[in-house]
């Protein structure tokens, strides 16, 4: 699972302690399954990855909500 961060460490912090894990979309998942799962995620964001779990890139449920108000017009 991949980790972002969440804010700049303080001197004292560990590393751990600003960390959230990161929801990770198959590259081949469809776009209604990858909606509903993003929609089940309370951060609504996750990292697409290939089969090998090599990060692709980053979707966001308003992403895939505004290509899908594009395809109605």
């Amino acid at each position: 699972m991949f980790s972002i961060i969440k804010r700049k460490l303080d001197d004292d912090e560990s590393l751990e302690s600003c960390i959230d894990d990161m929801l990770m979309l198959q590259d081949n998942r469809s776009l209604k399954s990858a909606f509903y799962r993003l929609r089940r995620n309370p951060r609504h964001r996750a990292v697409v990855v290939d089969d090998r779990n090599h990060p692709l890139g980053f979707l966001k449920l308003e992403d895939i909500a505004r290509y899908i108000a594009r395809q109605q017009r």
